[in-house]
């Protein structure tokens, strides 16, 4: 129960971060990036509960993420905390 927890944590984590990257100054990303055009990450659902789960039971979830903005979106890394 605790991996579930902790693994669940650090992808709301790693979604928030990304979310916040959306707001940064369009000057922020790439200079291939038209003026006034920046991506924006959207995700089809910001948390997953896996209610009551056994231990030692894998897991498994699937998050969707798009872009809504007008640049193109580049995730260059990402890792668990």
């Amino acid at each position: 129960m605790m991996l579930v927890q902790r693994r669940l944590w650090s992808f709301i984590v790693t979604v928030l971060i990304m979310h916040a990257a959306a707001f940064l100054p369009t000057a922020a990303w790439s200079e291939s990036t038209a003026p006034g055009s920046a991506p924006k990450i959207a995700v089809d659902s910001e948390s997953f509960d896996f209610g009551k789960v056994k231990d030692n039971e894998v897991l498994e979830h699937s998050f969707k993420i798009f872009n809504k903005g007008s640049a193109p979106l580049e995730i260059k890394d990402v890792k668990p905390t």
